[in-house]
């Protein structure tokens, strides 16, 4: 009966640790789809400010949209994402305006990176967004 208690105690050990390595490696696992937002409208300017990048996935990447407000609002620029071997996000941002390309990572819930754009390659925007829901399903 003895052994029969230590087998069970040794099984019941087992699965438990392979539940933590299984809920270690979820944690690993970083979602990079969703909508990553600090669009927010300035009552006292009376206008509209921030960026907001949506990731999709489509059949066999990853696509998204940005759009920029500085005051007023842009046209959605949609692009494809590039996700390289060092884990980092890559895109081109095709606004006219903002032209530009992102480079960055998915780091405790946020989209975090910098936009260098063509037009003016020394000024960089540092962007971190949070992951929530779009300032236009608000």
């Amino acid at each position: 009966m003895e052994k029969a208690n230590r087998i069970f105690a040794l099984a019941v050990g087992l699965m438990l640790l392979s539940g933590v390595a299984h809920a270690n490696k979820a944690d690993d696992d970083i979602r990079i789809t969703g909508t990553y937002s600090d669009l927010y409208w300035n009552d006292e300017g009376g206008d509209l400010l921030g960026t907001e990048v949506r990731i999709v996935c489509g059949h066999d990447h990853y696509q998204g949209t940005i759009q920029i407000a500085e005051g007023g609002i842009t046209d959605l620029g949609v692009f494809d994402v590039v996700l390289p071997d060092t884990g980092k996000i890559v895109f081109d941002v095709p606004l006219a305006r903002y032209a530009g390309r992102f480079v960055g990572k998915i780091k405790q819930n946020r989209l975090v990176g910098t936009l260098t754009f063509k037009s003016r390659p020394g000024d960089p925007m540092e962007l971190s967004l949070p992951k929530k829901r779009s300032y236009w399903d608000n």
